[in-house]
């Protein structure tokens, strides 16, 4: 089973990585990402269902990490373009109150499934054989959305869908304070946008030297006094530059493997040193 799940996440990176880095609008995006990551998690269906555990130890870990993972993903992109599909055309104010509206469902929901909430973050394993194998009936009250996963007896077992929520909404969470930040930032420079300034201001360096300055001024902690997270700068430096950045850890994880993790910013010191000499000469 390893080496098979091991594949199946490479090829699904792979894809989902390809699909952010089109240039297309986010809700076409969270579709074809949706699409892609159904179609792993119907040929993971597959595969369990001709493949036997070897024992309990390896069901519950199946269920409480592997299927949640990937499914959490397919349960992200559907909410994203649910909220995109919905959000609001309207003034600043209409959005702002839109994306807080969809926090407030993340809080409910949170309100909900607190036992399960803290049994997850406290990292429980008492009940795991309870939550997190077939042997178990399912409970239907659990799930919303679509139930094409969580039917099958053979794919499914009580809480496994609830944790792949509790994931997505992880994530769904950073992405609205994101939102609501830059309409902050709209707000508060309405001349820059109203007068379409960024649009004359396009990134033509190679994607890896941003996320290279990214995370250097992130390390820094020179903004915001250092409150300022990794995917904030992100989604900001995409507005600024009319750019798509993909996966910014991933980025991150090939500038730790390059021989010269600070390429760009080596660059960038050797064009101020040679401004310094021209304008000295």
């Amino acid at each position: 089973m390893h080496n098979y799940i091991k594949q199946l996440n490479k090829q699904l990176k792979t894809s989902l990585h390809s699909i952010e880095r089109k240039n297309i609008g986010p809700i076409e995006k969270s579709e074809e990402s949706a699409s892609c990551i159904d179609e792993a998690l119907t040929s993971l269906k597959s595969f369990i269902s001709n493949y036997t555990f070897f024992d309990k130890e390896e069901e519950i870990y199946f269920f409480k990490h592997i299927k949640p993972e990937i499914l959490s993903k397919l349960i992200y992109h559907e909410k994203i373009y649910n909220i995109e599909s919905n959000r609001p055309l309207g003034n600043l104010k209409t959005q702002e109150t839109f994306l807080r509206n969809e926090l407030d469902k993340l809080t409910f929901f949170f309100y909900e499934n607190k036992d399960f909430y803290r049994y997850w973050r406290t990292q429980g394993k008492h009940l795991d054989d309870r939550y997190f194998t077939r042997y178990n009936k399912m409970n239907l009250n659990l799930y919303v959305g679509s139930l094409k996963y969580h039917l099958d007896n053979n794919f499914s077992t009580s809480h496994d869908y609830l944790l792949a929520e509790i994931l997505a909404n992880d994530r769904i969470s950073i992405f609205l304070k994101n939102e609501l930040e830059l309409l902050l930032i709209k707000e508060e420079n309405p001349q820059v946008f109203s007068m379409g300034i960024l649009s004359r201001f396009k990134w033509t360096g190679a994607k890896i030297f941003l996320n290279e300055l990214i995370y250097s001024l992130s390390g820094s902690g020179m903004i915001n006094n250092g409150n300022c997270g990794i995917n904030e700068l992100k989604e900001f430096f995409e507005k600024i530059f009319d750019i798509d950045l993909g996966d910014i850890y991933s980025g991150f994880q090939d500038i730790k493997t390059r021989s010269n993790p600070t390429k760009f910013l080596d660059m960038l010191k050797d064009s101020l040193l040679r401004k310094l000499s021209e304008d000295n000469n």
